[in-house]
């Protein structure tokens, strides 16, 4: 695992996630020129564990596209955590618009998507229309879901951002069920830079 202490060295993680130099709690990434700061305290999740949250949701997603999913191309960014509720997820997929279509409509399905993915594990969900959100002076799509329990409690908040950056789709998930872990990660995703 990544150390993120203050005395750390700059390292490079290339058995945890894709491209990732941290210095000092510093993320950086030279494929989408993405630079954040990681809040203290918060655990830089493994390659081994991003893989195994990726299998467990591959067959959802397959039952809904009714096709399999392909995610070898995947690179994870960086990806933290406080615990399995409040985590920073990231990763970037090569996107060709001349072979998969235009991003906008694809990007457009996806709320759909992930709506039927819930839904059909017989979990309530809302989400929020998608907006516009500037980041480090590029603009993400951004929209919002909440999970409830069958009570209609939420249980799980996410935010999620995405946008293509150098010919990749970049894709940001930030999950919540603690409103100071929230604001921790969302802080920190707001002050990131991206290099044009």
């Amino acid at each position: 695992m990544v150390a993120c202490s203050p005395q750390s060295s700059k390292e490079t993680a290339s058995d945890d996630v894709e491209e990732v130099v941290i210095d000092d709690h510093i993320y950086h990434s030279e494929a989408t020129g993405w630079t954040m700061e990681i809040p203290e305290g918060w655990t830089v999740m493994k390659r081994n564990d991003l893989n195994q949250k990726m299998e467990k949701g591959k067959e959802v997603l397959e039952d809904v596209i009714g096709e399999e999913y392909d995610y070898s191309a995947l690179e994870f960014l960086v990806n933290f955590q406080k615990d399995e509720f409040n985590m920073f997820q990231s990763t970037a997929e090569p996107y060709d618009e001349t072979t998969r279509g235009d991003w906008e409509a694809n990007n457009a399905q996806l709320k759909g998507i992930i709506y039927d993915a819930y839904t059909n594990q017989g979990i309530l969900i809302d989400t929020t229309e998608t907006t516009t959100e500037n980041i480090g002076g590029l603009d993400f799509k951004r929209f919002d879901v909440a999970l409830f329990d069958p009570n209609g409690k939420v249980i799980l908040n996410q935010i999620m951002y995405t946008r293509l950056i150098n010919g990749r789709e970049v894709a940001i998930n930030i999950n919540y069920n603690n409103v100071g872990f929230r604001e921790e990660m969302i802080s920190a995703w707001k002050k990131s830079t991206f290099a044009q």
